[in-house]
């Protein structure tokens, strides 16, 4: 896509506006030929929406002198930004039609569910859950053990079996009654 749409559109070559419309059209275009459903196009929008604003953010960063190197606190809000975004763009992508999408996303962020859920006495029972504090936790560890790791440029093998551990669980406890591969469908 680079090559063949963002470049001959002018990339960053032209000034700062020529290269968002240059990112929006990619983007766009690239939905497009994932399938000529809305979804897609609405998949592609976002991506070149999301792109925009990332590099609109790096130029005002440069442009005013702010940096936030090893910023802990900017490292996790970015991380929590971009994942959140991207998934919920995927929404668009896996969905069926865009009402379906719109109703996953209502589902997402329907707030009395959220609350109702953390209301409960059996929230620990809950499989998810415990699901998730363990996710978050391993999450936690690696991320700990990557700065480690930039500090002393050499990891120990227990982070290796761990790492391997966590990645063979993930594996056994898929759902075996996933779907199949997008690509596979056609």
């Amino acid at each position: 896509m680079r090559d063949y749409l963002y470049i001959p559109l002018g990339g960053n070559r032209y000034g700062l506006f020529r290269t968002f419309l240059a990112l929006f059209i990619t983007m766009f275009l690239g939905g497009l030929w994932h399938g000529a459903k809305w979804t897609f196009v609405v998949w592609g929008l976002l991506h070149g929406l999301f792109l925009t604003i990332y590099h609109y953010w790096q130029h005002f960063k440069i442009k005013n002198g702010i940096y936030f190197n090893n910023n802990i606190f900017a490292i996790i809000i970015s991380i929590f930004l971009v994942f959140n975004s991207v998934c919920i763009s995927w929404i668009f992508f896996r969905a069926n039609n865009l009402e379906v999408a719109f109703n996953i996303l209502k589902a997402m962020f329907n707030f009395k569910y959220f609350f109702s859920y953390f209301s409960s006495t059996y929230l620990f029972l809950k499989t998810d859950f415990v699901y998730f504090i363990i996710i978050l936790l391993i999450h936690l560890f690696i991320f700990v053990k990557i700065k480690i790791f930039y500090n002393s440029k050499r990891l120990s093998y227990k982070f290796y079996f761990f790492i391997s551990l966590f990645m063979i669980l993930g594996i056994i406890f898929l759902n075996a009654n996933a779907k199949t591969f997008i690509y596979f469908q056609f």
